[in-house]
């Protein structure tokens, strides 16, 4: 995984309009046959010839809200459960908080062990997942 923020983008598919911006937010997948790239709240876009003759979207399977804050009130107060529940949340907030840690380690490859919630090849950059506390203090 890569990971851009602050403005800086990847580089330009191979294949992508050269008059088509770059998005500003989202995720791309790249492989052999060619690439998907898909905003945040969008579905997505192929780009090669071959992928996009086998492509085809996926399924909506998954009920869409119209206002998650008011989803999540619900589900704390004994409704059904959010979309976005914690099982599913915490999921994307490791991811977040990993590309915090990338770009506090520039220009260093992380390997990260989810299972054991740590980086083994970086210990300056595992420090970021479980820091020293100040002598007196724990958790």
């Amino acid at each position: 995984m890569h990971w851009y923020d602050g403005g800086v983008t990847p580089p330009r598919p191979e294949g992508m309009d050269p008059k088509r911006r770059m998005p500003i937010d989202g995720m791309y997948f790249s492989g052999e046959k060619g690439v998907i790239w898909s905003g945040f709240t969008g579905g997505p876009s192929v780009l090669g010839d071959e992928l996009k003759r086998s492509f085809a979207p996926p399924a909506k399977t998954v009920a869409r809200t119209t206002d998650h804050y008011l989803e999540w009130i619900a589900a704390a107060k004994g409704g059904p459960p959010a979309n976005c529940n914690f099982e599913f949340g915490s999921l994307i907030t490791e991811v977040a908080l990993l590309g915090v840690i990338a770009q506090r380690s520039p220009n260093r490859h992380l390997d990260w062990d989810s299972g054991n919630l740590r980086i083994p090849n970086d210990a300056a950059a595992n420090e970021f997942v479980q820091p020293s506390y100040r002598n007196g203090w724990s958790l």
